[in-house]
């Protein structure tokens, strides 16, 4: 009976068991199916919640979920590979080492479980981003694959390891030789010393794309036993360009060896380069070696970039002083203003525009001497300086270089960078000792920085009788006005006869009126001049821009009961106006009008509806009433 009972218990058990097994087979499916349906994430919160739920799903679930990755064409597959990839994104993040390594483990099993090589190279890719040194002896073998090759050893290349780079090296030998690219460009991104010696036995390989990447190899590796083979090889194709691109390869190798702490060798290297890349068509080399020297060797660099602006390359110079822009301290500040008293004016206004870029205070007063230069060039050059060097400082000597009459479209160029309205009483000050371009050049500064306090001093050069001071004032004239000038601004409108000027004088009313709620009342001094203006077309153009009810009505009136040019700027007037009231009156054009007229005041009628702030439906009832 007690082994009836025994056996009763066990089977019970065990159906009990199969049971909840089933059960959780069920559940595993089930939670996978709800995460791809969710994938791709709506945003990172939602990313890490289903990443947490899938690395809960442990080493069945991920193994489950990569069973689903079908190969190209034969199924979609986007949900997860979506989750996969966020996975491995979301393991590699710092501070979850253990997800991290949980994740590699599983990609190295999925690995070996699969025979597809893109479903292969998809987890290989992945493994880019969760990979460490235990993944390096378990992808190792699929170096022999030509086609897994470039994967695996982007792979290694994440890792990063001696241990990576090792495992390169050990499959180098009996590779292909399309894989031996591979392997040896990656050889060289590690910068693996040990690989020079079996890298440097393809150096005369016949195979151009080959050798190119052993001599980059050995360059970005920069052992100092390289030396000889990257220079023959560099030298043999007289640093010009080929296919196997010694030249550049030396450079690099150059800088290499500066990194490296090779700094003698280094020094050997790049004087080579400059001694032999003299040529015009060799110039890049030569600027490529003054860079590198400059970089390692700082101050040293300068004999060798003072004799290079010597030559008659202007783009090669301009390449010399920008390393010089960035090298050396005072001292070698010092060299460049002595070196530029015994070069051409064209080279010396190239030193002094380093000079200014360079920042050091030490050129100014080198480089003020040579605003009185009889170069222009040199002139030109010396103002961007200062501007550079000294900012607002400059301003005294910058106002004087141009009240001399003295590159006068250069001096008011940095002037305008550096005044603002606070700093314009040297300026004003230079108008009574000033006449024609310099004086124009003076009246634009004030009116481009709002010299208001200055408004007296332009209205009276409206009346020059030179053309350029004269339209300097008007153009001016906008930007210096206030409510204040406005008198002065209207009788002024009543004597010019000029189209543009007219415009101008217009502007600068509207500036002077703007804001001032005066001006909309009846009592306002436009709406006062404006009874009894003879040009009255003149003003009623003006009143858009000014708006109110009572100018509204205003101009409604003229057009109303006037004739002519007085009617006709008055309709202008209508259909320019710039608040919603103004509709009422282009209603009734409408209604009372035919011709154009009609058409015009159609148009801006529906224009003022449909930027009105009004509900949908009113500006509905709007449209019928005028259809």
């Amino acid at each position: 009976m007690k082994k009836i009972f025994q056996l009763t218990a066990i089977l019970i058990f065990a159906i009990i068991s199969t049971s909840g097994s089933a059960q959780d087979r069920r559940t595993l499916d089930t939670k996978i199916a709800d995460i791809l349906a969710q994938m791709p994430a709506n945003d990172l919160i939602h990313r890490n919640r289903l990443m947490n739920e899938l690395a809960g799903l442990e080493s069945e679930g991920f193994q489950k979920l990569t069973l689903m990755l079908t190969p190209p064409g034969k199924g979609d597959d986007t949900a997860v590979r979506f989750a996969l990839n966020s996975l491995a994104r979301y393991a590699s993040e710092f501070g979850k080492e253990t997800t991290c390594r949980s994740v590699e483990t599983n990609l190295l099993e999925a690995l070996n479980s699969q025979t597809d090589i893109e479903i292969k190279t998809f987890l290989l890719n992945q493994l880019n981003l969760v990979g460490g040194e235990r993944s390096i002896g378990e992808i190792k073998k699929y170096l022999s694959d030509e086609n897994l090759v470039e994967p695996v050893t982007q792979t290694l290349l994440s890792i990063g390891s001696q241990a990576s780079a090792g495992a390169l090296l050990e499959k180098l030998p009996n590779s292909s030789e399309q894989s031996k690219i591979t392997l040896i460009k990656a050889l060289g991104e590690l910068q693996y010393n040990l690989a020079v010696n079996p890298i440097s036995a393809f150096a005369s390989s016949g195979n151009l794309s080959l050798q190119k990447t052993v001599y980059t190899a050995l360059a970005n590796i920069g052992d100092p036993v390289s030396y000889k083979l990257l220079y023959n090889a560099a030298k043999k194709a007289d640093f010009k360009y080929e296919p196997v691109n010694a030249a550049d390869a030396f450079l690099l190798y150059a800088d290499r060896l500066g990194q490296t702490g090779n700094l003698q060798l280094c020094q050997k290297a790049l004087k080579e380069i400059m001694k032999a890349n003299r040529a015009d068509d060799k110039l890049h080399n030569y600027a490529e070696a003054l860079t590198v020297y400059a970089k390692h060797f700082g101050h040293e660099a300068m004999p060798f970039m003072i004799k290079a602006i010597d030559n008659n390359n202007k783009a090669f110079r301009m390449s010399v002083l920008n390393i010089a822009c960035n090298t050396g301290d005072i001292s070698s500040t010092r060299k460049w203003i002595n070196k530029a008293q015994t070069v051409s004016p064209e080279v010396k206004a190239e030193i002094i525009d380093m000079l200014g870029r360079r920042g050091d205070l030490a050129a100014v007063d080198f480089i003020t001497g040579n605003l009185n230069s009889p170069s222009p060039e040199i002139r030109r050059e010396a103002i961007s300086a200062l501007v550079r060097l000294e900012g607002h400082k400059a301003i005294p000597q910058l106002t004087d270089h141009l009240l001399s009459g003295k590159d006068i479209p250069e001096a008011k160029g940095a002037l305008m960078q550096l005044l603002d309205r606070n700093h314009l009483k040297s300026v004003a000050a230079g108008l009574n000792q000033s006449s024609g371009s310099v004086k124009a050049a003076l009246t634009d500064l004030i009116g481009a920085k709002a010299g208001e306090e200055y408004f007296s001093n332009i209205i009276r050069l409206t009346g020059s009788n030179n053309p350029e001071e004269k339209a300097s004032a008007f153009n001016a004239l906008k930007n210096v006005s206030t409510s204040n000038n406005l008198n002065e601004l209207i009788n002024l409108l009543r004597s010019v006869n000029n189209e543009k000027e007219i415009n101008q004088v217009q502007a600068a009313v509207i500036a002077a009126a703007k804001g001032v709620r005066s001006e909309k009342s009846e009592n306002g001094i436009i709406l006062q001049a404006l009874k009894n203006d003879a040009n009255k077309e003149r003003i009623i153009s003006i009143l858009p821009e000014i708006g109110g009810d009572v100018a509204l009505k205003t101009v409604t009136d003229y057009f109303n009961n006037s004739t002519g040019v007085i009617k006709q700027s008055a309709f202008k007037a209508l259909t320019n106006w710039k608040e919603y009231p103004a509709a009422a009156s282009l209603y009734e054009i409408c209604k009372s009008n035919s011709g154009e007229f009609q058409k015009e005041a159609f148009k801006s009628f529906v224009r003022q509806v449909s930027s009105a702030n009004l509900p949908d439906d009113q500006k509905l009832l709007q449209y019928r009433k005028i259809m």
